[in-house]
């Protein structure tokens, strides 16, 4: 593939495999994949505890993504990182 020259454009595979920490420096897991839905783009992350959480890719909750880094900084609103029921 082509370069990509905008710093907020991936193409869809790399942030694969990139570590998940929030803002906070909390580790939260590895981005498992990134879907491509008809509402918008979600990283699912494989969190430590084998857990699947589904993170919207925008930038209010994923202010900063370093390819070089390997590290994707999120900002969950309450709620979206606990366990569903």
């Amino acid at each position: 593939l082509p370069p990509i020259e905008h710093p907020d454009e991936f193409s869809g595979h790399q942030p694969e495999r990139l570590a998940v920490r929030t803002v906070a420096g909390d580790p939260v897991g590895t981005v498992a994949e990134v879907l491509h839905t008809p509402g918008g783009e979600l990283l699912s992350i494989r969190t430590e505890t084998d857990d699947e959480v589904l993170v919207p890719f925008v930038r209010e909750i994923v202010p900063r993504v370093s390819l070089g880094d390997g590290v994707i900084e999120i900002d969950p609103p309450e709620g979206l990182l606990d366990p569903e029921s």
